[in-house]
């Protein structure tokens, strides 16, 4: 048997913080930046207090079979609890979501749209953390297109 690869995402909220503690969680939050966000082995802690208090953990584990995936998913909710209760943080509602990868599909790759009628789609995240679709076109397609060939 081939050894699975698992990601585990940990995702809560932080509760009943103390002023202390929560100036201590924005004096770091370069640390846990989103943009930074990896699943790894020790788990990784990501969120943007100064916009909510949600949190999320990524963590990567691997078994052998299927239900190997049980057993990682407790461990790395085991593990965020313990981070947060060492800290002395307070949370509520910790969910969790496990993926194997082996089971992942396995999609055809995408190129962007060509041409003087092509249009950009922009996914981005909002401050408030909700996902928005962005469309731009530019004000002379033609011209933006031509400048690409």
């Amino acid at each position: 048997m081939s050894a699975r690869t698992f990601r585990i995402t940990v995702r809560g909220v932080f509760y009943g913080l103390s002023t202390d503690q929560r100036a201590e969680l924005l004096h770091r939050a370069a640390e846990h930046d989103v943009l930074q966000a990896a699943f790894t082995r020790e788990g990784h802690l990501s969120y943007d207090l100064a916009a909510r208090a949600a949190s999320t953990f990524r963590f990567a584990d691997s078994g052998e079979r299927e239900e190997d995936i049980l057993a990682a998913t407790e461990r790395a909710e085991e593990s965020a609890k313990a981070w947060l209760a060492e800290r002395g943080y307070g949370y509520k509602n910790l969910r969790s979501n496990a993926e194997d990868l082996s089971q992942a599909p396995l999609g055809k790759a995408r190129t962007a749209p060509v041409g003087p009628d092509a249009l950009a789609l922009n996914l981005y995240r909002t401050r408030a953390g909700l996902t928005k679709l962005s469309t731009w076109i530019h004000p002379d397609p033609l011209r933006a297109w031509v400048a690409t060939v």
